[in-house]
């Protein structure tokens, strides 16, 4: 609201505070303290905050080309003299050395920020080798037993596997199982000797211990097994398991030796005489 009067032929106007605070929507019961508050210059805050100098400091960070002798906290470089910016803007080597301020004096350096170092890859790790399994080879000796045959300990009925030929040591050789070898001899035309046949002896225990199933039917039965020191080769060897005149085909409830354990080995006369020899294995 405006107020005016006359005095010594000038007009003097006056205004009222409180209708302007009003207009302004300001609390008119403290215009005294509203007029007395400094009025805060956003745009000035906020530069404020991103000062000539912290923004120098943050970019110089940033660029290859920089002033030579100076941190650029000011936004010049000092010896010689010239604008940081100046500096900044060159982006290759060849430029940014080249610069010159009115003095012809060179103020900019090429000093790009150093790359961090590209990590090594991690390696893979080198598997273990998978061990060849360790195939069983006896290396001992055999004691020859002339007319007698392998045999359990208890003088039970042992578990033996026929072969169709001489050879039985090397297969012994090559299964743990096996406690010895029995040969059938038989008389040549010239009245000698000779092996014609032989047979393992097994330990039942250490034979399905290594991974092998009871062969099924009644003895005679011919079945395969495989030999390891032979690489997966397969050896067609005959179940004997005690004479039984009642079997039945495809089954093995007549085995007299099923379940016996042939313990520490024995030896079994064979009436015929020089027939068989046993030939036992570290027992």
């Amino acid at each position: 609201m405006w107020t005016a009067y006359r005095a010594a032929g000038t007009m003097v106007l006056f205004f009222n505070l409180q209708d302007v605070a009003a207009k302004a929507g300001k609390d008119t019961c403290h215009t005294d303290l509203d007029i007395a508050m400094p009025v805060v210059d956003t745009h000035s805050v906020l530069q404020a905050k991103t000062s000539p100098k912290q923004v120098s400091a943050t970019e110089v960070q940033h660029y290859p080309c920089k002033c030579k002798n100076t941190k650029e906290s000011n936004g010049n470089c000092k010896e010689p003299a010239g604008k940081a910016k100046n500096c900044h803007k060159h982006t290759n080597r060849k430029d940014c050395e080249k610069r010159k301020n009115k003095l012809l004096q060179r103020p900019c350096k090429w000093d790009p920020p150093t790359p961090e170092p590209t990590p090594k890859p991690t390696p893979d790790p080198t598997p273990e080798p998978t061990p060849e399994p360790t195939v069983y080879h006896y290396n001992g000796l055999y004691t020859e037993n002339l007319g007698h045959k392998c045999w359990n300990g208890d003088d039970s009925w042992p578990f033996t596997l026929g072969l169709w030929h001489n050879d039985c040591k090397t297969y012994c050789d090559a299964f743990a199982w096996c406690k010895g070898y029995t040969d059938h001899l038989m008389e040549n035309k010239n009245g000698d000797l000779v092996v014609v046949t032989c047979e393992l002896v097994v330990d039942q225990n250490m034979y399905v211990e290594a991974g092998n199933s009871w062969p099924i039917g009644c003895s005679g039965t011919d079945f395969k097994l495989k030999d390891p020191s032979m690489h997966g080769l397969e050896v067609d060897v005959k179940k004997n398991c005690g004479v039984c005149h009642n079997c039945n085909k495809g089954t093995d409830t007549c085995d007299k030796c099923k379940g016996t354990v042939f313990g520490t080995g024995s030896l079994k006369k064979d009436a015929s005489d020089n027939k068989y020899n046993c030939y036992s294995k570290g027992w």
